[in-house]
């Protein structure tokens, strides 16, 4: 059998001419129904093989896919760890800055001690003064953090050594209220001679001091230029206090002198120096008054009538300044506070006497001696003679 198209030899039972491909119909030596049975055989074939061929391109083409996929997953993962690293990277150098930094960690621990967080706030501003040790605002704020978790002598450690620091400088804290804090740890401390002692050398801010220590005893006389004793006295606000007091310039203590009594300042230079003392002994910041006494002796007194020869015996007055007394004595011996004392004229005694006078004031010195030489004669001796 031949091809119709291009006249091929065909074998017999080929439908398709395997030159060019032309379906064949003419199979003449076959039955109709076995030819047709063929043909269905054949058809279902080529439907197997088709279907064969689509499986294989599907399943190729799922292979293909899943490679992608595979491959965009890889991608995917690839960039996400690069990101996941960036991410740590980012935040571990972040963090390190922040742990680095003393602004970063100041600005922490205030936020955690306004917040009553005091641990933490302990925590922060520790790194940041370790990060900056000139800083004082950290070291004060670390000190106030313990002092709320009633750690009373870490507190005052380190407000003793933010003290110790020569010119210290604050920016938040201002000195004063850093010196309050400093003043109440000693108190809450028991430490009452630590605040004494401060408040001595510190007398730009006493004030601050005032409200911890004993009240300072009061002097009734000022310190100063007198021409005259002064009679001083001790007293204090608080009736419990005792008030000891020294007169050589030494600071007093509860074994000096213990006022009872006015103290006479006399003549010269006189150093007071006084201090209250409470019940447990604490002490006042002493108080100290110097006293220039210059005592001037009366001067000579004044006494008439002059010298001179009477006839008839004239009354003899002397002028006694306030504050003083007048002494006299007869035949040119000297007074003193043991002889006759003036208390009004005195008679002149006939004939030839001499009466010496001296003034003695209240404070016991005594004035030039004042001489007169009355010569008294009475008329009736003159017509005797």
């Amino acid at each position: 059998m031949k091809c119709k198209n291009c006249g091929s030899d065909l074998e017999i039972g080929v439908i398709y001419c395997p030159d060019c491909g032309f379906e064949n119909h003419m199979v003449s030596e076959y039955n109709l129904i076995e030819d047709t049975e063929f043909q269905e055989m054949q058809q279902k074939e080529k439907e197997l093989l088709k279907n064969q061929q689509l499986k294989e391109e599907r399943l190729k083409h799922q292979q293909n896919l899943k490679k992608k996929k595979k491959k965009i997953v890889l991608i995917l993962g690839i960039f996400a760890a690069l990101i996941v690293a960036s991410l740590i990277i980012f935040f571990a150098v972040s963090a390190h800055q922040k742990y680095n930094s003393f602004d970063y960690q100041y600005s922490e621990a205030l936020k955690a001690y306004e917040a009553n967080d005091f641990e933490s706030a302990v925590g922060f501003a520790d790194r940041a003064s370790s990060l900056d040790t000139n800083n004082l605002d950290a070291w004060v704020l670390l000190a106030r953090a313990q002092y709320k978790l009633g750690n009373i002598p870490d507190a005052l450690d380190i407000m003793e050594n933010v003290y110790a620091m020569s010119s210290p400088e604050y920016s938040d804290e201002s000195p004063e209220t850093a010196l309050e804090f400093l003043i109440l740890l000693y108190y809450e401390n028991g430490d009452y001679d630590s605040i004494r002692s401060m408040a001595a050398n510190d007398t730009d801010n006493i004030s601050i001091y005032e409200q911890y220590l004993v009240n300072k005893p009061f002097f009734s006389v000022e310190g100063g230029n007198y021409d005259d004793v002064q009679e001083l006295e001790l007293s204090s606000s608080d009736s419990d206090l005792d008030i000891y007091y020294t007169l050589d310039d030494s600071e007093p203590d509860t074994d000096s002198y213990k006022y009872t009594e006015p103290i006479e300042i006399g003549d010269g230079k006189t150093i007071v120096t006084a201090v209250c003392a409470d019940s447990e002994g604490h002490l006042s910041l002493p108080v100290t008054m110097i006293y220039e006494v210059t005592l001037t002796a009366p001067d000579a007194p004044l006494v008439t009538p002059e010298s001179g020869t009477y006839s008839s015996a004239e009354p003899i007055f002397v002028d006694v300044p306030m504050g003083c007394n007048a002494y006299y004595a007869w035949d040119g011996k000297t007074p003193d506070e043991n002889s006759a004392r003036y208390s009004g004229p005195i008679t002149m005694p006939e004939g030839n006497s001499i009466l010496s006078v001296i003034l003695i004031d209240k404070n016991g010195l005594s004035s030039r001696v004042t001489t007169r030489n009355y010569i008294y004669i009475s008329q009736v001796e003159d017509e005797t003679l």
